[in-house]
């Protein structure tokens, strides 16, 4: 008798495949990234509401899956730690879930030192195609104020500095 013995390999990038529902795709996996950075120094002031990023969009490529938001906005000079930080994409309207002011405790006493809002959030929706992205503040009470004196520092707040930059991450994960 003959014996015959066969060794397979398969070599894979990307693996697509269509069903009568359409394209099929694995839950929990990353579908697209998109990454924004602002490195624009900008002096701000206060007032009851404010768009700090805007301009910038995000392509959602399928209505089953969800963006999840990661980044870090930097500033300089803090002023009011209560204002209403919030993100928005596409339809969401203003979300005030996942975004948080992280403040830095100076030995010197002042408020020049550098300190961040920190996001963090899931925006789940059917929505797709090209969504704007927008973060800014929103006084609940119609105050006045602001988290800082600058967005995005650099060297000419003090020469030791570098220019600083806001980032965003977002992720389109499948469903």
């Amino acid at each position: 008798s003959v014996y015959n013995s066969m060794t397979s390999r398969l070599l894979v990038d990307k693996i697509e495949g269509k069903a009568t529902t359409g394209t099929i795709t694995v839950p929990n996996h990353v579908i697209n990234v998109t990454h924004l950075k602002n490195s624009t120094r900008t002096s701000l002031s206060g007032a009851n509401s404010a768009v700090l990023w805007s301009g910038d969009n995000v392509t959602k490529l399928i209505s089953n899956s969800k963006l999840i938001i990661t980044g870090l906005m930097v500033f300089r000079d803090g002023s009011s730690y209560f204002m209403g930080a919030y993100w928005k994409i596409g339809n969401s309207g203003n979300r005030y879930d996942g975004i948080v002011q992280h403040g830095y405790a100076s030995d010197a006493g002042d408020n020049s030192v550098q300190f961040g809002w920190q996001i963090n959030a899931e925006y789940d929706a059917t929505e797709t195609g090209t969504l704007a992205v927008e973060i800014g503040w929103n006084i609940a009470n119609s105050a006045n104020g602001q988290p800082a004196g600058t967005w995005n520092p650099n060297a000419s707040d003090d020469a030791r500095s570098h220019q600083k930059a806001s980032t965003l991450t977002i992720f389109e994960v499948a469903k």
